[in-house]
């Protein structure tokens, strides 16, 4: 049995545009009142300057459920999915299914209480893809037998993220 690093990676869109509005409102209605050195920062109090309303820790879903969505109503995947980039990195397609989000989370790495933009029952199309020679990340760099899962939405096609597990990093292609 092989034995190596296993490297997960998810970025969802919504969720870093939730995240990204929160931090946007936080900006704009607290300021600092007191700065210190590191040991002092645990005392930093803040003060609203623009509402009382605390912020909301669990927005309601961006993307609202809809798992009884007729097939007719549901995007086309292979119309999505760009096919000649997957064989242009050498990559094989290995499954696309259409799942409620929950029941990706279910057989994913990602913390369920962490992303709260898509609801649980919106159906995604799950496409998986292994690239057994490598992958190389633009970010990440050279990455060694990776599986990557991303994830579309059903009725409009858009892209939401990704989810990338891989046996060996390396930080430039051999």
């Amino acid at each position: 049995m092989k034995k190596g690093l296993i490297i997960t990676i998810c970025s969802i869109a919504v969720v870093f545009t939730t995240i990204a509005a929160s931090a946007v409102y936080a900006a704009q209605t607290s300021t600092v009142e007191k700065v210190g050195t590191s040991d002092e920062l645990t005392n930093i109090t803040t003060k609203d300057t623009a509402t009382s309303r605390e912020l909301n820790k669990n927005p309601e879903a961006k993307l609202e459920g809809n798992k009884d969505i007729a097939l007719s109503e549901v995007c086309d995947i292979d119309k999505v999915i760009d096919f000649e980039k997957i064989k242009k990195e050498k990559g094989v397609l290995k499954e696309k299914k259409l799942m409620t989000y929950g029941e990706y989370l279910d057989t994913s790495s990602l913390d369920k209480q962490e992303l709260t933009a898509i609801s649980e029952d919106r159906q995604l199309w799950v496409v998986k893809t292994e690239y057994a020679d490598g992958y190389d990340h633009p970010k990440l760099g050279y990455l060694e037998d990776v599986t990557m899962t991303e994830l579309y939405d059903s009725e409009t096609g858009e892209y939401l993220g990704n989810e990338i597990k891989a046996n060996h990093y390396k930080s430039e292609r051999p």
